[in-house]
C-alpha cells in the first residue's frame, strides 16, 4: 500500500510516516519544499505520477493572535495560514480524487485539532481552519463513499 503522508517533516506528520513505515507500508514522506499543497497543479502533478492509496495530510501553518490585534503587518501570515489550511486541503483532496474514484478505493485522512471545538483565546484563525477542514473531510467522505473512497 502506498502512503502519502503531507506535512511529514516535522512534528506529528513526521511521527506518522515512521509509524506507518514501521507497519510495511510504502510511504511517501512529502514536506513544502517537496510538495506546495497551495499550488493545484503541483498537487495534480503529484497525484497523476503517483499510485497512492491513502493520503495522509498533516501539513498546516498556524497564527496567534487577538482578532482585535491583528493589523496590516498580520496580512502576510493571514494569507499564508489560509492558503496552506483552506486552500491547501481543498488541492489535495481535488488532487487525490480521481484516481482513488476510478480506483475504487482510497482513505483520505487530514489532522484537525481539538481547538476545532474547543475556544481557547487567540487561536481564532487557526481554530476556524480546523473547523473548516472538519467539515470539509465529511463532506467528501459522503461525496465519495459510494466509489470506495473514505
Amino acid at each position: 500500500m502506498s502512503i502519502a503522508v503531507i506535512g511529514a517533516t516535522g512534528g506529528l506528520g513526521e511521527a506518522i510516516a515512521q509509524e506507518c513505515e514501521f507497519d510495511g507500508h510504502n510511504v511517501i514522506r512529502l514536506g513544502s519544499k517537496d510538495l506546495d499543497v497551495r499550488d493545484f497543479r503541483a498537487c495534480q502533478k503529484f497525484f497523476n505520477e503517483n499510485l497512492i492509496n491513502v493520503v495522509i495530510n498533516a501539513s498546516g501553518v498556524n497564527h496567534d493572535k487577538f482578532v482585535h490585534k491583528l493589523g496590516q503587518e498580520d496580512q502576510y501570515l493571514i494569507n499564508h495560514l489560509l492558503e496552506v489550511n483552506l486552500k491547501g486541503s481543498i488541492n489535495v483532496a481535488s488532487a487525490c480524487l480521481p484516481g482513488m474514484r476510478d480506483r475504487g478505493y482510497g482513505r483520505i485522512i487530514y489532522i484537525s485539532s481539538v481547538l476545532s471545538t474547543h475556544n481557547i483565546l487567540g487561536t481564532a484563525l487557526y481554530s476556524s481552519c480546523k473547523a473548516f477542514i472538519d467539515r470539509l473531510v465529511k463532506s467528501i467522505s459522503a461525496e465519495n463513499i459510494s466509489k470506495g473512497v473514505t
